[in-house]
Order: structure tokens, then sequence, then C-alpha cells
């Protein structure tokens, strides 16, 4: 019977297991994934590449520490030279890399960066997914469920250090957990429970609002989804307090064999 054996980080004959099989599949970097994740399947005596396995045409770059356009340029450039000595057909840059299970996700203002600019001219194409968190079970679903709107709006503001002067208007948000008006005087914001009479109606479920406050969607995109009108004031407003940011995770499906 053939000896099997599944070694983790934690020994240092797992991390040679591990090493030897990241050199036959992916570049990544050992010392950041927590010890005992790391896995490796060992079979009379030789590391083999446990499931799930890289797809065997492509090269996956999960770290790229290049800063300036020449270093990018030569990051891209050591790639093509790794992926063709691997016989490698594609090569997929996880950029900007996507965090370990367990770690806070990074924020990302944009995603373009010297490295796309420069994969563009060579003909990459940038291959982004939404996501969905709404779908999924409540157990599972990565997201907010907002249950005091006032509340949650007054908080995320007290965070907030907007650069003056801002708009001067009034939103009221009238949701299924109650209703919150953010207020703007120049350089104040202002939440509270109450309606105001001069204030612009916008009826959205909280969900809606939680996208809008955490960056996930713009204030645009909303607005067409749930049919509101807003004024270029109103619009303005959202997005200087809450500009719409990129958070980025794996899409295993593009990585590993069904």
């Amino acid at each position: 019977m053939t000896n099997v054996q599944i070694l983790t980080a934690k020994t240092d004959a797992g991390r040679e297991a591990i090493k030897t099989v990241m050199a036959a599949s992916y570049e990544a970097n050992i010392d950041a994934v927590p010890p005992g994740w790391a896995l490796a399947r060992v079979v009379a005596g030789k590391p083999v590449e446990d499931w799930p396995a890289i797809l065997d045409d492509v090269l996956l770059v999960t770290d790229v520490k290049a800063k300036t356009w020449e270093e990018n340029k030569t990051a891209l450039q050591a790639a093509a030279t790794l992926a063709h000595e691997r016989n490698k057909a594609q090569i997929l840059f996880e950029y900007p890399p996507a965090p370990s299970y367990g770690s806070r996700y990074s924020i990302y203002t944009a995603l373009d960066t010297p490295l796309t600019t420069l994969a563009r001219l060579c003909g990459a194409q940038i291959c982004v997914q939404g996501a969905d968190p709404e779908s999924g079970s409540v157990p599972d679903a990565d997201w907010i469920k907002v249950l005091d709107v006032a509340g949650f709006l007054g908080e995320a503001v007290a965070c907030l250090n907007p650069l003056p002067p801002l708009p001067t208007t009034t939103v009221t948000f009238h949701t299924e957990a109650g209703t919150a008006t953010l207020g703007s005087w120049s350089q104040c914001v202002h939440v509270s429970r109450e309606s105001r009479p001069e204030a612009i109606d916008v009826h959205w479920p909280t969900s809606a609002l939680a996208q809008l406050v955490t960056g996930y969607q713009p204030i645009e995109t909303l607005c067409v989804k749930y049919d509101t009108q807003l004024k270029d004031e109103e619009r303005s407003l959202s997005n200087s307090l809450f500009p719409p940011v990129w958070r980025l995770s794996r899409n295993e499906s593009w990585t590993y064999k069904p």
C-alpha cells in the first residue's frame, strides 16, 4: 500500500514539502500563510499538489512587491520568463493580492496601478467579478445587517474627516428599520432620527444604505437600482462622505481545477 501523509507548515518536513509543491505550481510567500492552514500531500515520500490543484496551464503570481515603473516592468518580464520555463500558457496575477482567510480586507480607491497599466500594454486583461453578498445564507454572508439606521449613519459619519466645503443639503432615508436624516452645512455633518420638511426623501432598504456607507456601491448605481431622483448636491455629498472603494478576494474558479 502506498504511504500517504498530510503535512503542514508546522513542521520542517511539512514546510519543505509545501515549498516543493509551490515551486512547481505558483509563486507565493509561505511565511504569510498560517502554519496550520498550509498543507501538502506526500505520496511515497514525494510531495504532490493536493486538492484543489492549480490549473495546469496557469502560472499564478500572488505577491508582487514592485512599486516603481521600472520594478513593475522587471516583475512582468520575470513572470514571462518563469511561465516559459514551466511551459505555462497563461500568467494570472492576483493583484492586488487577495487576503488569506481570517485577514482584514485592504481597501483600494482604484484598481489602476503601474503594474496593471504595463500589463495592458502587453495585451493583458483585467478581470474583476462583482460579489453578491446578500444572496448567501446569513451565517455565511460577508455583509452588514443594519438594525439602527440613525445609529449606523451617526457612527459612520463620526469616523470621517470630510474636506470642506460640503454642499448644503438634507436627505432623509426611510428604511424597514427606521428613519435617519443626514444634513450638511458647509463644514458640519449631522445625523438625526427625525425627518425634516426640507429634506429629500429616499426610500431604500437598509442593505442599500449599508452598501453606500461602506463604499460597496456608488450613489449613482443605487439611484438607478432603486429609481431614486437626487440632485447634484445630494450626489456630491454622498461621494464626499462615502466614496466607492474596492475590497478584493480570490475567485477560486479562475485559479483552481473544479
